[in-house]
């Protein structure tokens, strides 16, 4: 009797442990997967942004790249683009600027998941369709500059000559 009782405790221990080591398996492999969903999902955003911002190149685009790597003397020319094709939103390269100044928010998580609204719809609107719209933009504006005895191309100026030379722009259009 007291052999069977010993047997039983002892699968009763062995059965414990094995359900305990499961699910403590199970709960790793759940957290994992998550975190891998996270992460993908974070990449995705940064390519995102980072196409729209023209932050960095295919290779490089899956992960934060901040304030330093932007071109203003572009982003300008893009963001007018934006302003002048929809009048739901208006981003200026200030708030830019600001948005890309810090990887991580105050409670620690990544900027980009809690990104200002105007630059989310930004963000949006040029990969779906705004590409084109940038890309017929600055064709517009580079054909003003020819025409106009500057530099023919807005991406080999300085960010202040862009902006002077796209106002002037703005202001002939209009």
């Amino acid at each position: 009797m007291i052999e069977q009782m010993k047997k039983e405790s002892l699968i009763t221990i062995i059965l414990t442990i094995l359900i305990g080591v499961s699910l403590i398996a199970i709960y790793w492999h759940t957290k994992i997967a998550q975190e891998t969903k996270d992460q993908d999902e974070l990449e995705v955003l940064y390519k995102y942004q980072n196409k729209a911002f023209h932050l960095s190149n295919d290779a490089e685009s899956y992960y934060f790249h901040g304030v330093d790597d932007l071109k203003l003397q572009e982003v300008v020319v893009d963001l007018e683009a934006f302003n002048e094709s929809q009048s739901d939103y208006v981003v200026t390269v200030d708030e830019v600027v600001e948005y890309l100044g810090n990887e991580f928010a105050e409670d620690g998580q990544p900027l980009i998941l809690s990104c200002p609204e105007n630059i989310e719809k930004y963000v949006s609107w040029f990969w779906h369709g705004g590409s084109d719209i940038v890309m017929e933009y600055g064709d517009q504006f580079n054909e003003y500059l020819m025409d106009n005895g500057y530099p023919h191309v807005y991406r080999r100026m300085d960010y202040q000559d862009v902006v002077d030379a796209l106002e002037e722009w703005k202001s002939v259009k209009e």
